[in-house]
C-alpha cells in the first residue's frame, strides 16, 4: 500500500527545492494569516544537501489550532 502513494517521488527530478512555511492559522474574517516560519530544503539525487529556517515575527497571535499543529507559541515569536 505505501508504494502506491509514494509512486509521486519517483516522479521527482534529481534536484529540486523544497519551501515548507508554517503560519498562524487559516484565512478568516480577519483576513490572510501571517507567516511565523519559512523552510527552505535543497534535495540532490535524492539527499538533502542543505535546509535553513527563518523565523517571523506575525503580527497575528497564533491560533490554538495552528500551535497544535506546528509547535511553535505566541510565546515564542514574542521575543
Amino acid at each position: 500500500m505505501y508504494n502506491e502513494l509514494l509512486w509521486i517521488f519517483t516522479q521527482l527530478p534529481d534536484k529540486y527545492i523544497v519551501l515548507d512555511t508554517e503560519t498562524t492559522g487559516l484565512a478568516d474574517e480577519s483576513g490572510l494569516p501571517d507567516i511565523v516560519s519559512l523552510g527552505v530544503t535543497v534535495v540532490r539525487y535524492r539527499e538533502i544537501t542543505g535546509s535553513v529556517e527563518f523565523e517571523v515575527r506575525p503580527r497575528q497571535k497564533i491560533s490554538e489550532q495552528a500551535q497544535s499543529i506546528h509547535g511553535i507559541t505566541n510565546e515564542q515569536v514574542a521575543g
